[in-house]
């Protein structure tokens, strides 16, 4: 699958989600930013590990209330110009179908309820 196809996958973006990425006997706190099905991207004020390094993704959801730990490998990082804060990508890799299922319910959840907020705000009602 290209660079171009992975892309065209629903994401959520931008998504704020505190998180702890675990790499051997490393906790890196941080925030998701953006999620797939696929991976994401982390913002952290810690290094991350290097690139290749098997991570696993700690965070919970809220719709549906559930905590997750999803296997991962770094693939990207790089520092924040003009701050001191990290931003990093992970891919998941060997997710269980109930992760798979998860993920797929959270990003649908998001864009049915960002949907409908856009339609409030064009029609000058709150959602």
């Amino acid at each position: 699958m290209s660079h171009r196809e992975r892309r065209l996958e629903p994401r959520i973006q931008p998504f704020v989600q505190r998180c702890v990425a675990l790499a051997g006997d490393r906790r890196i706190p941080g925030y998701v930013t953006d999620l797939s099905a696929r991976g994401a991207r982390i913002i952290s004020p810690e290094k991350p590990p290097p690139v290749g390094t098997p991570v696993i993704l700690e965070m919970a959801f809220r719709r549906p209330e559930r905590r997750v730990r999803i296997m991962g490998s770094m693939k990207w990082a790089h520092s924040q110009r003009d701050k001191k804060d990290f931003v990093f990508g992970l891919a998941f890799v060997d997710l269980k179908r109930e992760d798979e299922e998860l993920l797929a319910r959270v990003i649908a959840d998001f864009a049915e309820r960002a949907a409908r907020l856009g339609s409030a705000s064009a029609t000058g009602r709150e959602g």
